[in-house]
């Protein structure tokens, strides 16, 4: 109770002689006390939430098959969409006769309206299936491999390969998911920026850099690596980047600073 109401920032901080000093307690009682407060629940608050729970059904799911990629667009998310062959008779009929009272216009309109819409929703599958299959072809090694291998990647690309505008892509990719091995991923993950290799070699997306960092701190077997340390580890893997850009990484991957770790 004393740490967290007097001493919360020397336990996230983990300045643990003056913990001790401050409450006259030694390293066991301390020990303890984290042990104790380890079974805390971080946000109390959220087991009172009412917000929805939002489950993601993925777009697509990609399957490893005698060492080959297959993609399967999931046909579940969508019912299938036709117009019944009453209305297209209906339609076909009245289309037939020269003065169509408001009544037909109505019925042949809505008809011609809801076929648009079927279309469109089945050139909206191609796009986005040749899209997948696009980024299979660019990200294989990602697939086959894992998330270590991501490679950077633009919409522009993609957009030249398939013949789509780059806006159309982004819409495309919006808030749509790929089932993999690796789990769940939103389209967009596998647009990813770029670091640059030493000597100009080939180029690792920062998602796949973010990866090894995450990788290199769980190695540890205290977890207490810097980011200068990790930061020199990759240059002599032939990635080189600062010692800010990992701590910026590992601020995304939601890691702790060296010093605040191991609670």
């Amino acid at each position: 109770y004393n740490i967290v109401k007097y001493y919360f920032d020397l336990m996230v901080e983990r300045k643990d002689a003056l913990l001790m000093k401050n409450l006259t307690i030694n390293q066991t009682e301390l020990k303890k006390a984290y042990e104790f407060l380890s079974h805390f629940e971080l946000y109390p608050g959220r087991k009172y939430s009412n917000e929805e729970t939002k489950y993601i059904l993925p777009d697509a799911n990609i399957y490893k098959r005698d060492n080959e990629l297959l993609v399967e667009i999931n046909d579940d998310i969508l019912p299938h969409l036709t117009v019944t062959a009453y209305m297209n008779k209906i339609a076909r009929e009245v289309k037939r006769k020269k003065n169509l009272d408001e009544q037909k216009k109505y019925i042949v309109e809505k008809v011609g309206s809801a076929k648009k819409f079927i279309k469109t929703i089945k050139h909206r599958k191609r796009s986005l299936f040749r899209l997948i299959l696009a980024i299979v072809k660019e990200q294989d090694e990602f697939f086959f491999k894992g998330p270590k291998f991501l490679k950077p990647l633009t919409m522009k690309v993609v957009a030249e390969e398939i013949g789509l505008s780059e806006s159309t892509i982004s819409r495309l990719a919006s808030s749509k998911y790929i089932q993999t091995e690796w789990g769940i991923h939103e389209i967009k993950y596998f647009f990813s920026s770029s670091s640059s290799r030493t000597g100009d070699a080939d180029a690792q997306s920062s998602e796949s850099i973010r990866e090894i960092i995450k990788e290199i701190i769980l190695s540890e077997k205290n977890g207490k690596i810097t980011d200068q340390k990790i930061s020199d580890i990759l240059e002599n893997r032939g990635i080189k980047i600062a010692r800010r850009t990992v701590s910026k990484y590992r601020k995304i991957l939601n890691i702790l600073p060296s010093g605040k770790r191991g609670l």
